[in-house]
């Protein structure tokens, strides 16, 4: 039977066609009894030598190193020698190399012993030669050498420092960094070897090579022949397996300004070269502005290893901004704040208010537009800039000009300069050389004021420009300027009005006390000394001074009011109650909110008024249409001056809620950065308010500041 079936099977090997489905399911089913009674399969069978019944099953290990014999028969054929197994083995199992011929040569005897049987077992008849592995290869860092013991640079810290945003982050923390220098050998690659090679049984050659080591290159790194240099002078950053230099300069987010960053090092600092910060800058894309003597001094010596520092290395050029049309006056005419003596009172000589020409003097020439300059960042781009503004001034009050356009001016009369934005005036000085009193008697002039002793009670001094007085102004006395109001001494007495109007000028106020008064100014407020129990307004700034002696500084009783901020030393008093100080908006933008509310309310209610009378609730255009469609020709007139008025006062709604809403924003901005500063002593019991916001306060604070926001008035430690 074992002959049919190898007959058969070689059969069907030999012809390549498909075998009959009934000799198939025989070879299987015949198969299957091989298997149980543990004979091999006719697939697993190798015949050789002379007839179909001489076969052998040998098993190839997966790494085709060895040849297993597992079963040979020779099938009664007696002619066999160990030649026809070792052909066999060659031509139809392929293997070449490593053959046991001793082995076979015994398989062979007992085969020929037992003609007809199967030698069985596993056994061992061919083996290949194993290939000796290469050596890993390894990464040697020449760097190494430099550090210090047990101490290893902070990489990753190195590099987000770099990537702060401004420059005290990045020196924020004590980061242990290593520099190298421009053509630095970092890093040496040892490859790994490929070890001796190998045979398996058919002959095949092979190697085990060991690992190469992995190491890639980053930015400022370069390879050549397995060795790793650095291109540039900068830090060492070894993360993930990656080299690379991280360049030691900090660039600002405007590119405008460089700085060489020196950490503390992990070895001895360096000695730098100047050509390698020049070449570095340069690699980095920077290539303007060079600080030439920063750059000296670092190549001069090395820098501390155990010191961080900054040096500003490069810097961008600014553009400059042409200068607008301009006048070169032959005096100062900028206004100063008068001088604050040690008493609190106030130096008029050094005000500069009152500016005296002759009749025919010089009062400047024009100086034309200027161009502006671009800049340069410091990669070399072109910063813009703006030509400066083609400005024609014009000869004002007692003023004469030459030229068309005017390019030069000269006083008219013996007078006082006065400069209103393009316009320059020469105005008559109204001077008192005594007190403001019954020989004087009130003053009411478009002129400038020059007092030179005090206003006494119950008198009035009116001002198109602006009023200084050198003494006091007494309880009752009303003073009121479209300019600044400048009081040497102080403000006094009940009845008493200051009012700096600003229409001129900044409508600055400044005295050396406010007792008892009541002083409104455009903008700021400049005590000497100190406000008790006075109704004071700004619409800008109140600042009190210390000056004058204990209550120096102090803002007690009444109420003070500014739009910005107050500063002062001490507000209220243990004995005084009824202090209220307060941020309060700008009275000019208040009175044009209270106009538009009002400007709203008004459209709103003959909106409605309106509506009523055409049988409407809402402003309908489809609706508005049908009713003018269904009016009466007779009315139609009539109808439609509603509808116009109807929408005019929808529009003037419409765009008054727009400004409204903008100016609650521009004063809310405002209130946001106001703040009330206090250098010494709050009182308990002193009322604060800020905008809609009130607070009392229910124990003494010592160097505070108050200020708004959303929860209300907040107190925190003045700044230093």
């Amino acid at each position: 039977m074992i002959r049919r079936q190898q007959r058969a099977t070689n059969t069907r090997k030999s012809s390549g066609k498909d075998q009959d489905p009934l000799e198939d399911k025989f070879i299987k089913a015949t198969n299957a009894d091989l298997e149980e009674s543990g004979l091999p399969s006719f697939e697993e069978r190798q015949t050789f030598g002379h007839t179909p019944t001489t076969w052998m099953v040998v098993k190839i290990s997966s790494d085709r190193m060895q040849a297993i014999l597992e079963c040979l028969t020779f099938g009664g054929d007696t002619t066999l020698t160990d030649q026809d197994v070792l052909k066999a083995l060659r031509e139809q199992y392929h293997i070449t190399e490593g053959i046991d011929e001793v082995l076979v040569q015994e398989l062979t005897t007992r085969a020929l012993a037992q003609p007809t049987s199967e030698i069985t077992g596993r056994h061992l008849i061919a083996s290949g030669t194993p290939p000796v592995p290469g050596q890993d290869g390894r990464i040697e860092f020449a760097f190494e050498q430099r550090l210090a013991k047990r101490t290893r640079p902070a990489y990753g810290e190195i590099k987000t420092a770099f990537a702060a945003d401004t420059l005290t982050s990045v020196v924020a923390d004590d980061i242990l960094g290593l520099q190298v220098t421009p053509g630095e050998e970092l890093a040496q690659r040892i490859v790994a070897t490929e070890g001796e090679a190998g045979c398996d049984i058919f002959g095949h050659t092979h190697l085990c090579p060991g690992e190469d080591p992995v190491l890639a290159i980053g930015p400022y790194v370069r390879e050549s022949q397995n060795r790793f240099f650095a291109e540039i002078l900068g830090y060492l950053c070894l993360i993930d397996d990656q080299l690379s230099i991280i360049p030691p300069f900090w660039i600002s987010a405007d590119k405008m300004e460089a700085f060489y960053v020196h950490f503390k090092q992990a070895s001895t600092s360096i000695t730098l070269r100047k050509e390698w910060i020049v070449d570095t800058l340069s690699a980095v894309g920077i290539r303007h502005g060079y600080n030439d003597d920063e750059i000296s001094a670092l190549s001069k010596k090395p820098l501390d290893p155990e010191k961080k520092k900054t040096l500003l290395i490069a810097q961008g050029t600014q553009p400059a901004p042409g200068v607008d049309t301009h006048i070169d006056y032959p005096f100062d005419y900028q206004k100063q704040a008068g001088k604050i003596m040690p008493d609190g009172s106030i130096d008029l000589r050094e005000r500069n208010a009152v500016i005296g020409v002759k009749k025919d003097q010089s009062l400047g020439s024009v100086i034309p537009a200027s161009d502006g300059v671009p800049g340069t960042n410091l990669y070399g781009e072109a910063l813009p800039t703006t030509d400066g503004e083609e400005i024609v001034f014009k000869a004002g009050e007692n003023v004469r000009s030459e030229g068309n356009p005017p390019q030069a001016f000269f006083s008219a009369i013996d007078g006082n300069v006065q400069i209103s934005e393009e316009t320059i005036h020469v105005k008559e000085v109204f001077v008192v050389s005594g007190n403001v009193d019954y020989e004087t008697g009130n003053i009411d002039t478009p002129n400038d004021v020059q007092i030179e002793g005090n206003i006494r009670a119950g008198f009035t001094v009116k001002a198109g420009g602006s009023i200084s007085v050198g003494g006091l102004v007494e309880a009752g006395a009303t003073l009121s300027a479209h300019g600044d109001i400048i009081v040497a001494q102080g403000i006094v007495g009940e009845g008493t009005h200051v009012q700096a109007q600003g229409l001129i000028s900044l409508g600055n106020v400044q005295t050396k006390f406010i007792q008892n008064a009541t002083v409104l100014a455009k903008t700021d407020i400049e005590v000497g000394s100190y406000i008790f129990n006075s109704q004071v307004r700004s619409g800008g700034k109140i600042k009190v001074h210390a000056e004058g002696g204990e209550r120096g500084g102090s803002i007690v009783g009444g109420e003070t009011l500014a739009s910005k901020a107050v500063h002062c030393r001490i507000i209220g008093s243990p004995s005084t109650s009824g202090t209220l100080i307060g941020i309060s908006p700008d009275p000019e933008k208040s009175a044009q909110a209270e106009k538009l509310d009002k400007a709203i309310n008004f459209c709103e209610s003959n909106i409605v008024r309106l509506l009523r009378s055409m049988g409407l609730q809402t402003v309908d255009a489809s609706r508005i249409k049908t009713i003018l469609r269904q009016t009466p020709p007779t009315k139609q007139k009539v109808m439609l001056e509603i509808v116009r008025k109807l929408y005019e006062l929808v529009e003037t709604r419409e765009k008054s809620i727009t400004r409204r809403k903008d100016l609650e924003e521009t004063l809310n901005r405002v209130l946001d950065q106001a703040e009330i500063s206090i250098d010494d002593m709050l009182f308990a019991g002193v009322q604060i308010s800020m905008g809609k916001s009130f607070l009392t306060t229910k124990q003494d604070d010592k160097g505070v500041t108050l200020f708004k926001t959303s929860d209300g008035i907040q107190i925190r430690p003045i700044a230093n």
